[in-house]
């Protein structure tokens, strides 16, 4: 089993802080305006039979960047999330999985985008309609504190730490993602904690920063994955 996202923290060890196609001619009378693609919105699941709403349609995620602040004296997480997907379909709108905390602000295209939330969806209504085959980047920023979910498992807090552990939909209580494992894609992670602590995450780790008391850890899984 593969465990992405394992954050947890350890003041002795560790921190454990994605044919042929006829050419026809249309003739239109003058002044007739022809009528554009229309936009739909992405499904809200990917149609696992038990996990309906697991995942979500009209996208393929290509990576995440995520950077994670989190601070175990309070247990805030902050973060932002740069998520990497192309379109499937011509989207007027597309869901992404997080349960919990607080979205502060979403970006699409670099433009501000309107959204909403109902139980575990986090649905995205971008300035302009995205089409079929178009690459688009969003930009999340959101923060709180991480929930356990009813079986124990997820966003675990320690006593100088925490931890994410579980399959197969717990990216959702840390970071918004398209959660279902058919929707793989590359990570990257920049964990910042205190120091004195260390983060450990999925992929290589590829360099360590300090500042005013907070080390950053930047980890890297460049093969695609499960976002659990």
């Amino acid at each position: 089993m593969r465990m992405k996202g394992y954050i947890g923290m350890s003041r002795s060890a560790r921190f454990t802080i994605m044919g042929v196609v006829a050419a026809t001619t249309l003739l239109t009378a003058p002044g007739v305006a022809q009528a554009g693609p229309a936009f739909t919105p992405g499904a809200p699941g990917v149609g696992d039979p038990y996990f309906p709403l697991d995942g979500n349609g009209g996208y393929d995620v290509t990576s995440y960047d995520l950077a994670i602040r989190y601070d175990p004296a309070s247990d805030v997480l902050s973060g932002i999330a740069t998520i990497r997907a192309r379109a499937t379909q011509n989207l007027s709108r597309f869901d992404l999985d997080l349960d919990g905390l607080t979205v502060r602000a979403i970006a699409v295209h670099g433009r501000p985008a309107r959204f909403t939330r109902a139980a575990g969806e986090l649905v995205v209504v971008p300035a302009n309609g995205l089409p079929e085959g178009s690459d688009f980047t969003t930009i999340v920023r959101y923060d709180g504190v991480p929930e356990i979910l009813p079986d124990g498992s997820g966003f675990i807090h320690t006593d100088d730490g925490a931890l994410v552990i579980g399959e197969p939909d717990v990216a959702a209580t840390w970071f918004p993602v398209n959660d279902h494992p058919i929707d793989k894609a590359s990570y990257t992670f920049h964990i910042t904690g205190p120091d004195g602590l260390e983060a450990i995450a999925n992929g290589v780790p590829v360099g360590r920063t300090s500042q005013g008391g907070w080390a950053t850890w930047t980890w890297r899984a460049a093969e695609p994955m499960a976002s659990y």
